[in-house]
């Protein structure tokens, strides 16, 4: 480029030889291409090479705009059932990219208003000799997230007895009942979580049903979702934790229906959640995805939650397509004269199913 330069402020082949440097015959054969009109910087423009994520960056900008802090994993998932090939490192690279700004998390104080909520915990502080036999020394904790009023009790069990009988005196001492608790995810508060459902222990739901409180699990590996009390006890590791958030994400990846039947096998207590997802996936990679969909919508309708139904039913419809009897169609009420209007609440029967066996 200098020696273009100088040749149009008019300086000939061996002046500009001299001047830069170069061999003349160097600036003869530069000075023989065809000289520009255009002064300035050579820009060079990379071309822009095509990646299989392209077909889906549409779907994918409307899913980041409703909801920017979707992760990666659960993207994979549906745009995988979509006919995506490419790997989860090059859609990460491209949402890398797509992101402009990364909501970032901001930790503001949780403030509850007066009787709305409590938080439990467990403390450990070391062992002790208790009648001749060394045990260890547990503290159970249940502050009031709004006046912070703690009850305090020693044990040497985490036993489920224990952890209840610890309730029922923390919440006579203090007067009255929270609407909800909240706990870690210790395994006489949580049997089986999938992400964000959870699933939790039969004896701990009797008990909220009894004294009429919302039992609520803090996120795995996640001590700032709890707040008030906390304890340095051993924690679920990462990688658990993001294998839980995992299994949802292909989970729901399934379809729209997918979240609301997880929740539905979270309460009705069939078996370990995690297992009956696990056995789902794997029907949904037998029979395709779009046929569990369908039977899960299907099942709902009877709130019939459980692998083996969703089996049952796909056995049904491969064995004798069309058998399944049609849905009921809403039908619109109709009024008699001179009859009074009753009004029909539904009611869960897994609520009195709990009662029952609580009776027993």
């Amino acid at each position: 480029m200098e020696i273009q330069h100088l040749r149009r402020q008019g300086l000939r082949p061996g002046q500009i030889a001299r001047r830069t440097g170069i061999d003349r015959k160097t600036v003869a054969k530069y000075l023989k291409r065809p000289v520009t009109n255009v002064i300035g910087p050579v820009v060079q423009v990379s071309r822009q090479r095509s990646s299989k994520v392209d077909p889906f960056t549409g779907y994918l900008k409307e899913r980041l705009e409703a909801f920017p802090e979707l992760f990666a994993e659960t993207l994979y998932y549906e745009i995988q059932a979509r006919g995506y090939t490419g790997s989860a490192r090059t859609l990460r690279r491209y949402l890398a990219r797509a992101r402009t700004q990364r909501p970032r998390r901001i930790y503001r104080p949780v403030e509850t208003p007066p009787g709305r909520q409590a938080q439990v915990d467990w403390g450990h502080f070391g062992t002790i000799v208790h009648h001749g036999v060394v045990r260890h020394l547990y503290a159970f904790v249940l502050v009031l997230s709004w006046s912070r009023q703690r009850y305090v009790e020693f044990t040497v069990s985490q036993d489920m007895a224990t952890f209840l009988a610890c309730h029922a005196r923390a919440l006579a001492a203090l007067g009255g009942v929270p609407a909800e608790i909240v706990y870690d995810n210790a395994k006489t508060v949580v049997k089986d979580r999938v992400g964000s459902v959870v699933q939790f222990t039969p004896d701990l739901l009797r008990f909220a049903l009894a004294y009429g409180f919302k039992p609520r699990a803090c996120w795995a590996y996640d001590l700032e979702s709890k707040g008030k009390v906390e304890s340095a006890e051993e924690r679920v590791t990462p990688a658990r934790a993001g294998a839980a958030r995992g299994l949802q994400a292909r989970f729901e990846a399934i379809g729209p229906a997918a979240r609301d039947y997880l929740k539905g096998l979270a309460a009705f207590q069939h078996e370990h959640l995690s297992d009956q997802a696990k056995g789902i996936l794997e029907l949904a990679g037998t029979y395709g995805s779009q046929a569990v969909l369908q039977a899960m919508e299907r099942a709902m309708q009877f709130r019939a939650y459980g692998l083996s139904i969703l089996r049952r039913i796909l056995e049904k419809a491969e064995r004798e397509p069309g058998a399944s009897p049609a849905l009921p169609t809403p039908r619109a009420p109709f009024f008699l004269a001179g009859v009074p209007a009753l009004q029909v609440e539904r009611r869960d029967l897994a609520g009195y199913a709990l009662a029952g066996g609580r009776e027993g």
